[in-house]
C-alpha cells in the first residue's frame, strides 16, 4: 500500500483504488495469535483461531480518489483493514495481529 500510494502520489493518478485479497483453499488451517518470536507461538489450541469453512476467504477495500490525494491517508491502515477481516473469519480479534501496533500501523523491525 505504501508503494501504490507512492506511485499514485508521484504519477498525480487522480481514480479510485480496489483493492481485493482472496484466500482458497485454507479449511482446516490454524492461524496461531500473536509474533512468531514467542517461544510458546502456535503451541495452544485456545490461541489458535481455525477456518472451518469451505468457501474462501474474500476481503476488498476500495479508497475513493478524494480520500487517497489526502495528505493525511494512511496506506497502513487500509492493509490493517484487510489483515483484520482474514483474523475476524479465524474468528480471532484484532489484537492477535502480531506485526501491528495499537495504532494499526505495521511494526517495521
Amino acid at each position: 500500500m505504501r508503494l501504490v500510494k507512492v506511485i499514485y502520489d508521484e504519477s498525480g493518478i487522480e481514480s479510485d483504488v480496489f483493492i481485493q485479497q482472496s484466500y482458497h483453499n485454507i479449511k482446516g488451517y490454524a492461524l496461531p495469535e500473536g509474533p512468531p518470536t514467542y517461544p510458546t507461538f502456535g503451541a495452544f489450541l485456545d490461541e489458535r483461531g481455525v477456518y472451518e469453512k469451505a468457501d474462501p476467504i474474500k476481503s476488498k477495500q476500495q479508497i475513493h480518489a478524494k480520500e487517497w490525494m489526502c495528505v493525511d491517508f494512511i496506506p497502513d491502515h487500509v492493509a490493517y483493514a484487510l489483515v483484520a477481516d482474514v483474523y475476524a473469519k479465524f474468528g480471532l480479534n484484532a489484537n492477535a495481529i502480531p506485526a501491528f501496533d495499537e495504532d494499526g500501523k505495521f511494526i517495521l523491525e
